[in-house]
């Protein structure tokens, strides 16, 4: 089967991957199976909550949080003999004042040297991981985050992506439905996405409160991803309660 990528190569070692996100902190360890699939074989999680101060120094405490979490990665490397650790940090960190001084003290405390990916290639990734995971050809991804939200177009290939600086947060802060529908629709419109009708191509959200709703619609806490049409009946069902 011939399709179009932009994947990482053939795994050589174990690894760990850390992601700093705006709402929580997570670690997974990786390994690749006989047939070149990847195998999560442990995972680590805590919420994090930075989002709450974005725009702002990331506090002392959280900074605290982050280097006692990451010295928690590192025995659970050693316990699974992973090679390698790689750390990224998303959009509390690019909107941080002071990250980047926060980044070389976790450095220099626990050796992982952490990186900040810009929002576009927040979103690609969050669209390859979706082509890997679904097996779909054409798609919308998105991930509404409590940072931002990032939205990639997918058509055998990484056609386009976006971050927008729309976050649960920020919706939170609207107390309104219509209006937060309203900012997402403007948004949207703003973008232009590359597709002429997006309708029937299917759309696929992931993310910490994508898995939460898929647990109040499917009863399953461990699915990742929703269609259009059960995010669309969710808000419908919840709507003015």
């Amino acid at each position: 089967m011939s399709k179009e990528h932009n994947l990482p190569g053939k795994l050589s070692e174990r690894i760990t991957v850390v992601d700093i996100g705006s709402g929580s902190i997570k670690a997974s360890i990786f390994d690749q199976s006989a047939n070149g699939q990847l195998v999560m074989i442990a995972t680590l999680s805590e919420d994090l909550r930075i989002c709450l101060s974005i725009g702002e120094e990331i506090s002392h405490q959280k900074i605290s949080q982050i280097i006692s979490f990451l010295g928690k990665v590192t025995n659970l490397s050693k316990k699974h003999n992973a090679q390698k650790i790689i750390a990224v940090a998303t959009q509390a960190a690019r909107q941080s004042s002071n990250f980047s001084n926060v980044s070389s003290n976790i450095l220099s405390k626990t050796g992982i040297d952490i990186r900040t990916i810009t929002g576009l290639r927040e979103a690609e990734l969050i669209a390859l991981n979706i082509y890997k995971q679904a097996g779909l050809d054409r798609f919308m991804s998105f991930d509404l985050g409590c940072g931002s939200m990032e939205i990639a177009e997918f058509d055998k290939r990484l056609v386009a992506s976006w971050s927008l600086p729309i976050s649960v947060l920020n919706l939170n802060q609207l107390h309104n439905f219509e209006k937060a529908r309203d900012v997402i629709a403007q948004r949207l419109k703003d973008i232009k996405p590359h597709t002429q009708d997006i309708k029937y191509i299917p759309l696929i959200g992931s993310s910490g409160m994508l898995r939460l709703a898929a647990k109040l619609i499917t009863g399953d806490s461990h699915r990742g991803m929703l269609t259009f049409s059960e995010i669309e009946n969710l808000f419908n069902e919840l709507k003015g309660k």
